[in-house]
């Protein structure tokens, strides 16, 4: 078998797609290959957080590239520390065959990301979640714990 070199993995490169409607454009999407893991990005899905047993956040960890890119292929083990009046309730991923503990305080990223679901504790005040993993520059999240329902 005749020896070939390796495509190059390493180049950026990009993908876009425009939705034309009479010939304006009306959308637009781009994708770009992601480089190495650089970096955790905390999204949550609101910023305040009731009391109520079933009020809860969801914190999405991301891994991403220098350029801010999913890395799609990254499993990094992503520890959640919590301080203020608030728990983390649980972690998971979309990954079904995973055996890790959901009442836990680290998982494994699946697919580039993990979550960590957020529930207010005693008392009001600010809660701040960060997010760490070796070799990846971490992020931090604030939440506000309220009395009463947060009105998501």
């Amino acid at each position: 078998m005749a020896s070939r070199s390796a495509p190059n993995r390493f180049r950026r490169t990009e993908l876009l797609a425009i939705g034309r409607n009479k010939g304006k454009a009306v959308a637009r999407y781009e994708l770009h290959t992601a480089g190495k893991p650089a970096a955790i990005v905390l999204a949550a899905d609101h910023s305040k957080l009731g009391p109520g047993w079933d009020e809860v956040c969801y914190v999405n960890a991301t891994v991403v590239d220098k350029h801010g890119v999913t890395v799609p292929d990254a499993a990094d083990l992503i520890t959640f520390k919590i301080d203020g009046p608030g728990v983390i309730a649980a972690v998971d991923s979309a990954n079904n065959a995973s055996h890790e503990l959901f009442q836990n305080n680290e998982r494994h990223a699946y697919r580039g990301s993990c979550f960590a679901i957020v529930k207010a504790g005693a008392g009001t005040g600010k809660i701040h979640l960060t997010a760490s993993a070796p070799g990846l520059e971490g992020d931090s999240v604030s939440l506000k714990a309220v009395e009463g329902s947060a009105g998501k």
